[in-house]
């Protein structure tokens, strides 16, 4: 493993000339990403480093996507609580978690785009926005910007941080580079024991380096939105039994609306909501449904589903509404081999959890559900049908199997706590 001077720096000049490199390409596909998902352009300017000097002296969040985004809203609900008025000034990666940010934060914090991670962006984003410390929230790491904000005398930590088997692995080859970058870190608060490992492996330091917990299984759940569930299940959803799919990826729907046709055989009420994790998907979601000789209805024509079989989520932000409304939820990213998604959000309303069996993303998750009994992997169409038949036809055993999932959230709450100790460390620099 290289570790003199001259070896991690060219190890750092290979990184930054294949981000060079890689950069029109990047712009090209972030901004196509954007309109694609938004309708309007991506923040290029924000990426090239360029923004309007600020002497307020945020305390800077990033979160890479929306599901990042929704993890740092509970910290930033509680900061307030004990710091308010603290300028904030939140970046993404994704223009949907811009979006995101946006939607729940409206005034209280100032939302853009990441920059690259080029050292001569880094460096004038940061000089620009003038952080009093930079906050990361669960992943990404870029080295360059880390640099820049260690150049800066600007603190940063990370906080409920994850690393998969999977990224550490792409990542080893610049090791070095990434012992240096996280080398000044106040603190690496990672999620799990498996992370801490690949953490220090990576390179962050040991004695800073500890376990936090996921704050997604401190998920707040706003009690309005049982009632709101209520609603879309009577004014939209007709009352029917409704199996909730969530974050589904491509080739996952064909899968679903195959166990969907087994189910509808044995309920033939049963209504399924098909919500992708990307939402301009959803012509590919629509086609798929026709595909399978079924009718559906998309949510943004905001009329009732009647005597369709499938609703189509195409937008943001309704997935938790719709698991509200829901009689069993499936948490997609996982039949395929995508890593898994947001298990705690349906876990959290109290409902019985299905889902693949790829949870790359949070295995130790998985796993606490899974002993609980609030969680049941299945893999494949038939396995799925098989489970959601036993739950539809047995209310008592939803009951049974929600309220484990739900006794896990709150058993496991606690990491929010101390992602805030580390949050109020660095507001106080």
């Amino acid at each position: 493993m290289p570790s003199s001077a001259a070896e991690l720096r060219l190890l750092r000049l290979v990184w930054t000339t294949a981000l060079v490199v890689l950069t029109p390409v990047a712009l090209l596909w972030l901004a196509w990403r954007a309109w694609r998902q938004t309708g309007a352009g991506d923040a290029t300017r924000e990426r090239l480093g360029s923004i309007a000097p600020r002497g307020d002296r945020p305390l800077w969040f990033h979160a890479a996507s929306v599901g990042e985004v929704n993890a740092l809203l509970p910290i930033l609900r509680a900061l307030d609580a004990r710091s308010p008025g603290l300028p904030v000034h939140v970046t993404t990666f994704t223009a949907t978690g811009a979006r995101r940010a946006r939607e729940a934060l409206g005034d209280r914090a100032t939302v853009g785009a990441v920059p690259l991670d080029l050292p001569w962006c880094a460096r004038r984003f940061v000089a620009a926005l003038a952080p009093r410390a930079l906050c990361v929230i669960e992943t990404e790491l870029w080295p360059n910007l880390l640099e820049a904000c260690a150049r800066a005398e600007v603190p940063f930590a990370l906080v409920s941080a994850r690393l998969t088997e999977r990224a550490a692995k792409r990542l080893d080859l610049f090791q070095p580079v990434f012992e240096a970058a996280l080398a000044p870190a106040v603190a690496v608060g990672v999620q799990s024991g498996a992370d801490a490992l690949r953490f220090r492996t990576l390179g962050a330091p040991g004695a800073r380096t500890r376990i936090v917990g996921n704050v997604k299984w401190d998920l707040i759940t706003d009690p309005s939105l049982l009632e709101r569930g209520v609603e879309l299940k009577r004014d939209l959803l007709g009352g029917r039994p409704v199996l909730c799919a969530g974050s589904t990826r491509d080739g996952e729907e064909a899968l679903l609306l195959q166990a969907f046709a087994v189910l509808r055989g044995r309920h033939p009420t049963l209504a399924l909501v098909l919500a992708p994790r990307h939402p301009e998907r959803a012509d590919a979601v629509v086609a798929a449904v026709a595909a399978a000789g079924m009718t559906c209805v998309r949510r943004s024509s905001g009329a009732p589903l009647g005597a369709a079989e499938v609703l189509v989520v195409d937008g943001l932000g309704e997935l938790m509404p719709f698991y509200a409304a829901a009689d069993v939820a499936f948490v997609g990213g996982s039949l395929l081999p995508f890593g898994g998604h947001n298990l705690l959000e349906p876990a959290a309303l109290g409902l019985p959890v299905l889902a693949g069996p790829h949870q790359d993303n949070a295995p130790d998750v998985a796993e606490r559900l899974l002993d609980a009994g609030g969680l049941r992997l299945v893999r494949g169409a038939d396995e799925l049908a098989a489970a959601a038949d036993a739950l539809l036809a047995d209310p008592g055993s939803r009951a049974t199997m929600g309220g484990r999932a739900r006794g896990a959230v709150h058993a496991n709450k606690g990491a929010l706590e101390a992602c805030l100790a580390i949050v109020l460390s660095l507001a106080a620099r």
